[in-house]
């Protein structure tokens, strides 16, 4: 009896405690939605500068609102400021290592003050901002980065917010300018009625409406003019340094110029995929394999603590195998645990030799918990010793929980691309333009030969790869005064050669810096990842962050507060600013990619002081009970 009574008051403490501890979620709270969006942007010459323009009305309320959302970026493109209007006031935000910035909002949030938080997460940016009581506010978001052409055209995703429905007035205002091709051809994605303006060097596409709902897929897409491929040298000084951009787009237009192709499609049925996971991983799968041919050759493996393959040898891309895989697809269920590695690895024995473009396509959450290791580093490490092939190896992650660090990696440090399919999204089309990217290779192999650049970063070898069609390469580094880029690729009706060659840069594409600094920071991440921790390229990789405005997943946030000295609106936002001054030495180290804690809510002060209250008298009342149940 003395057990019942005390286990049911330890029980009531714990509930009425975590009642009073759990915060709200975002759906139960009273979201504050902006009265107006304004998507303004150009694009010249495939570099995009972009803001998002918000206007938030708080007048009505006396308190402050903390509004948080995701602001989704794609690959490529940075957010480089944010800026918000009281008044005739304009704030601007600073970047600072993450933890710093994390304390700063938390501090503006207590004192109910307007702040603005942003950090850096897979696929976008966190944003917080906090309107203070009986206040307007204009938050201005600024984007930025190089757009690079895949199957054949370029696409600039505007998701407005992919986690909230808004429905407010809306305008959009987008130019396109090229200086060295035509802009053939345009389209906005979720808005039928869009205006297109003609321009001497390209369009601009405009939009308008009022009380509208606006669509979480908005997109531009464009092609420019192309002839059998292209490549080309960008190049900038800053004065004292001379700064390139390589870019290498290869096409063909004739079926029978595509390699033949082998693929070994690796499928995650263990305990965490259940569910909406493994209902969209076989979707997924279903999509692409209808793509194949008779002259691919393909294999499936199943994995959970085991590996399960369906044939052991890849097979033909016949109608009988095609269908036959998909039945043995179907029919598989979660199971219990992940043993990452061995699929990884058995996957990449599965291949033959011969003449073919092998590519494997891993679909999982990427959560490994058995196996003979289950420490991504081991893994990667491990999986590029094997990879004797040059399996371009590209990964499809799934779930909101998925290891999006290790699924990306084990993609770029093995030639392949990554996806991330979101919860509740349709990932029937999302996986036909993914696989598109890999169904046609036009390749098998290609070499670049770099003569007089003092650094190159590159996220790949610069051999060995197939390459796609219509998919661009990029490189970036420094050199100084003449630059050579002898380019082979083996095309599957013979090779050819691209030869460039650049001499000193001049001051006309400052963006070119930008796009270096942006790739530097990729690359050393890269670097991180493979050679341990080290904290000379941390120092870098926030020291680039810095100086170039770039918020870094786990390095640097992005904070804006009131209490900040208020920067004249024409020149807060300039730009690419580039440094006369010495770079931080490049060493070949690494950082634990890690995010701190960040994003904790504030605790309000009479929460605690309440939670703690009641806990107090809990203990007060069980030890009244015990002393009662002894007399």
């Amino acid at each position: 009896m003395k057990l019942k009574i005390i286990t049911g008051g330890v029980i009531w403490i714990l509930l009425v405690s975590l009642v009073l501890a759990i915060p709200v979620s975002a759906e139960e709270q009273e979201t504050l939605v902006p009265s107006s969006v304004a998507v303004r942007g150009t694009i010249v010459d495939n570099y995009v500068n972009l803001t998002y323009t918000f206007v938030f009305d708080n007048t009505e309320s006396d308190t402050a609102t903390e509004i948080s959302w995701f602001a989704g970026v794609q690959e490529g493109l940075t957010l480089s400021n944010i800026s918000i209007r009281m008044g005739n006031t304009t704030y601007w935000g600073r970047l600072a290592e993450v933890q710093r910035a994390i304390e700063e909002y938390n501090e503006s949030v207590q004192a109910n003050k307007t702040a603005a938080l942003v950090l850096s997460t897979y696929g976008g940016y966190e944003v917080r901002f906090n309107i203070e009581a009986n206040a307007t506010a204009t938050l201005v978001i600024y984007i930025e980065g190089l757009l690079v052409r895949v199957l054949g055209r370029y696409d600039l995703s505007l998701p407005v917010s992919k986690m909230l429905k808004i429905r407010s007035d809306f305008s959009l205002d987008i130019s396109i300018h090229c200086t060295y091709e035509d802009v053939i051809g345009y389209r906005v994605r979720g808005i039928d009625g869009f205006h297109v303006h003609y321009l001497a060097d390209g369009v601009r596409l405009t939009y308008e409406a009022h009380d509208y709902s606006i669509p979480s897929d908005l997109a531009v897409t464009y092609a420019l003019t192309t002839s059998g491929g292209d490549s080309k040298i960008l190049t900038y000084t800053n004065g004292t340094h001379e700064f390139f951009v390589y870019l290498l787009a290869p096409v063909v237009t004739e079926p029978g110029e595509r390699a033949a192709r082998q693929y070994v499609f690796v499928i995650d049925v263990s305990g965490s995929m259940s569910g909406e996971k493994l209902a969209q991983a076989k979707e997924a799968f279903s999509s692409m394999i209808g793509e194949l041919s008779s002259q691919d050759l393909f294999d499936v493996i199943a994995f959970s603590n085991g590996v399960t393959k369906l044939w052991g040898t890849p097979q033909p891309g016949t109608t009988d195998n095609i269908d036959a895989a998909q039945d043995w697809v179907m029919e598989l269920e979660p199971l219990s645990s992940t043993n990452f590695y061995s699929a990884c690895i058995d996957g990449l024995d599965t291949f033959v030799g011969g003449e073919y473009v092998r590519v494997m396509i891993v679909l999982s959450d990427g959560l490994p918990t058995s196996g003979p290791y289950t420490d991504p580093e081991i893994i990667l490490n491990d999986v590029r010793e094997a990879n004797d092939l040059n399996v371009s190896i590209s990964t499809i992650a799934f779930g909101s929980d998925a290891d999006t660090t290790l699924m990306a990696n084990l993609a770029s440090q093995n030639r392949g691309y990554f996806k991330f399919i979101e919860p509740g999204s349709e990932a029937t089309a999302q996986m036909l333009r993914f696989y598109q990217m890999l169904s046609t290779p036009i390749a098998t192999s290609f070499s670049i030969s770099i003569t007089g650049a003092t650094e190159v970063n590159t996220q790949t070898g610069l051999s060995g790869s197939p390459f796609f069609n219509g998919t661009e390469v990029m490189i970036t580094g420094r050199y100084l005064q003449s630059l050579t880029i002898n380019t082979t690729v083996d095309f599957v009706t013979g090779t050819v050669h691209y030869d460039n060659e650049a001499g000193p840069a001049t001051t006309e594409k400052p963006q070119v810096e930008k796009i270096w600094a942006q790739d530097r920071i990729r690359y050393l991440q890269q670097l991180a990842i493979a050679a341990g921790n080290d904290s000379l390229v941390r120092e870098e990789i926030v020291w680039l962050s810095l100086h170039y405005g770039v918020v870094v997943k786990g390095y640097t946030g992005l904070i804006l507060t009131t209490e900040m000295t208020i920067q004249d609106t024409a020149t807060a936002h300039s730009g690419v600013t580039g440094s006369a001054g010495a770079y931080p030495p490049g060493t070949v180290a690494t950082v634990t990619d890690t995010l701190p804690a960040a994003g904790i809510p504030v605790l309000n002060g009479l929460l605690v002081t309440a939670t703690i209250g009641i806990v107090a008298i809990g203990v007060a009342v069980l030890v009244w009970i015990w002393r009662r149940r002894l007399r």
